[in-house]
């Protein structure tokens, strides 16, 4: 059968209420548009939900594997993410890394012997990653306004983005903050924040770099 716009959009307001990313709304219409196409009998908004039933279980089985399939890809891209930073540790990204260290090692014994200010060095490494957490937060929220519904990889970007802000907050609170847990040196905190420094590099540099990869939503 040809379907009118009128009966497009029909099918579009049913299966919205019921999913919930837009990956999956997206393979479910094209899926029972095709159906239908391909069906000669006259169009019925019950033959949606049979078709629904038949090949998806119904729309509490889709959300079941929206669920499921979410904990996976999450999984799936922390991993990918872990793996990414080690691999910068190899050739050619080691050598990011090692003028990254060196001018590490170059902060550390200029300031060593004399009065260093911390503050300049963790505000550039709480902006750096404010930044990146922002930024996230901004595309999920654009995206969702855009698409009207959020994309099942929206939970793993907005782990990736603020992770690295509240594990630094959290040492910098910890270890370096006056009412700190514990009571360094100044030498200690030079190489603490020196550490987060180097570390904090490496992780926006794999975020950036993950962010403009064209990730698989559609294999696991």
């Amino acid at each position: 059968m040809e379907l009118t716009m009128e009966q497009r959009q029909e099918i579009s307001d049913y299966i919205s209420t019921a999913v919930k990313y837009r990956e999956t709304y997206y393979e479910l219409y094209d899926h029972i548009i095709n159906a239908l196409n391909d069906s000669d009998e006259v169009y019925c908004l019950n033959h949606v939900a049979i078709i629904i039933n038949r090949d998806f279980g119904g729309f509490k089985n889709i959300q079941l594997t929206e669920t499921n399939y979410q904990k996976q890809l999450n999984k799936k891209y922390i991993s990918y993410f872990r793996s990414e930073m080690l691999s910068s540790f190899s050739y050619p990204g080691i050598l990011n890394n090692a003028m990254i260290f060196a001018l590490c090692i170059i902060i550390y014994f200029g300031k060593k012997n004399q009065p260093f200010n911390l503050g300049s060095m963790l505000v550039a490494i709480q902006l750096s990653l404010s930044i990146i957490c922002l930024f996230g937060f901004y595309k999920i929220v654009a995206n969702r306004l855009k698409f009207l519904r959020y994309s099942i990889l929206d939970n793993f970007l907005g782990y990736l983005c603020s992770f690295g802000l509240v594990l630094i907050n959290s040492f910098l609170s910890v270890f370096i903050s006056k009412d700190g847990l514990f009571d360094i040196s100044v030498d200690s905190k030079l190489i603490l924040a020196l550490t987060l420094f180097f570390f904090g590099s490496l992780y926006a540099r794999t975020f950036i770099k993950i962010y403009n990869q064209k990730l698989n939503v559609l294999a696991i």
